[in-house]
């Protein structure tokens, strides 16, 4: 499966079409008089048709959608998505040129939430078609790549379908059963599944009071799953990034491996370089794949904070333009309605504010579960982090206070566990038992007992930096050893070609031996702390010039072997 985001994006995108645009056809009065005697104007029959197929268009939308959801013919469900969302959008646009063109406005006159809601219905189909379009040109072997959508991101394209058919059938029933208007029953509905409950709409008879209790526990059911599922997703988009990150990692390293056999290969006779480095290339790699993790996190990290305040301030700068209140009132307006809290004192009257509304308080509820999400990720990984570090630390503490002999309880981080060899648990009863009974056993301890004891803290530090630079000399050796037997095969080739001397065998043999010593010196060196070539070696000579191992910079663990073909008999 390849992951993608435009999928994702144009499915929700349709979901929400089709929401518009069961709005805009249940709204039939596009016009209304505001000032008194309040009235409403009738759409005409050939509206309220063409409306009836752009919702029939996007019902069909929708199906041609989960049929690339669960890959089913994922091509052609593409292109017909493309065909009906601008089908779709394209009936919208010229129903509200016509309608605005034959209904001008007056100064009594004002348009409904349904006239806007047809806007925004189509520039989203505009929208959706503008992002299939492109995954389906951006995206190398389509027809293979599959659907583009993860199961968790087919979850919430479904879970977001659902709860929009929910709320539709919602504020149809309630439009039955209460003197509402459609804009009205849909306030209604919007305000009670996400708990803001304003307190300007409620239920009059016994079988509204007793659907509604019904209807709300379901539709909360389906908000809070929804929630959790937006924060899959955020979880699921770090974790293709970071192994996005380890397999471009991972493939740098192979090419630097690669290139580096090709030319010790194509010159037998330039310097053949090891670097020690490499052997760490598991723990380079899993420090630099977790700085990643944790730098994704932290840009959602940003980035939801960043879109959480532009949403806020955004839907301030509209209720201000649209209701008529100050700057203020418009923040503390919105904040009371993200947030679920909703006195009630302050509450979208205008048509245009309510269609606003309806579309802008799913959406800033969507962002703040992204931020919330976001920044719990965010703060669990750099928890993560820092509890990692410290059991580090604590373990090699552990281990010196151990061999020196210390019988002071180390203090144990919030969040720490200590664990024996067999990762079970020991409890700290039993390690305040067993220093008890060290400190009854020594009530008095003299100064030789402590000398021993930084002697054997001395000595085991000194035995494990030895035991990795030895580890390191004998991976050298196999170095050396694989580096000759190139040098052995390639002479021996000469040799039978009539190229090469005579005795290359025997001089291949010999420097073998001369070499495999050397390294053995070396490891005794290092080892017992001193060089025992240094005593023989004599500066002077033409083999040891001409042939040397070399170490270089400690800190860059790296081996230079100057090695020549043997071009004479000895």
């Amino acid at each position: 499966m390849d992951y993608r985001h435009l999928p994702l994006i144009a499915g929700l995108l349709i979901a929400f079409s089709l929401f518009l645009n069961f709005f805009a056809t249940t709204n039939n009065t596009w016009l209304l008089k505001t000032y008194p005697p309040v009235d409403e104007y009738q759409n005409n029959f050939l509206m309220q048709f063409l409306l009836w197929i752009t919702l029939i268009i996007a019902i069909a939308n929708n199906v041609c959608l989960f049929m690339r959801l669960f890959e089913k013919s994922i091509v052609k469900a593409t292109k017909f998505c493309i065909l009906l969302c601008l089908i779709q959008g394209t009936i919208l646009v010229v129903i509200v040129l016509l309608f605005a063109l034959f209904n001008p406005l007056k100064d009594e006159l004002e348009y409904s939430e349904g006239f806007f809601s047809a806007i925004q219905a189509s520039c989203i189909c505009f929208l959706s078609a503008s992002f299939l379009f492109f995954d389906r040109i951006t995206t190398t072997d389509f027809e293979t790549k599959g659907s583009g959508f993860s199961h968790v991101q087919r979850k919430l394209v479904i879970l977001v379908s659902a709860a929009i058919l929910y709320v539709s059938f919602g504020t149809y029933i309630f439009m039955q059963m209460e003197p509402w208007s459609s804009k009205e029953s849909m306030f209604f509905v919007i305000t009670t599944l996400t708990t803001i409950g304003f307190g300007n709409r409620a239920p009059k008879n016994d079988h509204s009071r007793l659907l509604i209790i019904i209807y709300s526990i379901i539709g909360m059911a389906i908000l809070a799953y929804t929630i959790s599922v937006i924060s899959e997703v955020l979880k699921e988009n770090i974790m293709v990034s970071f192994q996005t990150q380890l397999t471009m990692f991972r493939e740098k390293r192979y090419e630097r491996i690669v290139c580096s056999n090709d030319a010790d290969k194509s010159n037998s006779n330039s310097d053949a370089v090891l670097n020690l480095n490499d052997f760490d290339d598991e723990e380079e790699e899993r420090k630099i794949v977790f700085n990643d993790q944790k730098q994704i996190a932290k840009k959602q990290f940003l980035f939801s904070i960043i879109l959480m305040l532009s949403s806020w301030a955004g839907g301030a700068c509209t209720f201000y333009y649209t209701e008529g209140w100050s700057f203020i009132e418009a923040l503390y307006f919105c904040f009371i309605s993200f947030s679920t809290i909703g006195f009630g004192d302050l509450v979208p009257t205008t048509s245009s504010s309510l269609s606003i509304f309806n579309v802008w308080i799913i959406l800033e509820i969507a962002t703040m579960t992204f931020m919330v999400s976001a920044v719990t990720n965010y703060i669990e990984i750099k928890w993560s982090d820092s509890i990692d570090s410290k059991d580090e630390n604590n373990d090699l503490e552990d281990a010196l206070d151990i061999i020196r002999g210390k019988t002071k309880k180390r203090k144990i981080s919030f969040g720490e566990k200590k664990y024996n060899k067999n990762d079970e648990a020991i409890p700290m009863s039993i390690v305040s038992k067993q220093e008890s009974s060290i400190r009854n056993r020594h009530h008095i301890i003299n100064k030789e007992e402590l000398d021993e004891w930084e002697d054997a803290t001395e000595s085991f530090e000194a035995i494990i930096n030895s035991s990795v630079k030895i580890s390191n000399a004998m991976k050298i050796l196999q170095a050396n050893i694989n580096i000759l037997k190139d040098g052995y095969y390639k002479n021996y080739s000469n040799e039978n070609n009539g190229t090469g001397p005579s005795n290359s065998l025997d001089a291949t043999i010999e420097r073998t031996l001369k070499i495999v010593e050397e390294s053995c010196n070396t490891i005794r060196s290092i080892s017992i702390g001193e060089d025992v070539n240094s005593k023989n070696e004599d500066p002077d000579d033409e083999d040891n010039i001409s042939r040397r191992v070399i170490f270089g910079n400690e800190d860059e663990q790296t081996l230079i072997m100057h090695s020549r073909e043997p071009t004479s008999s000895r």
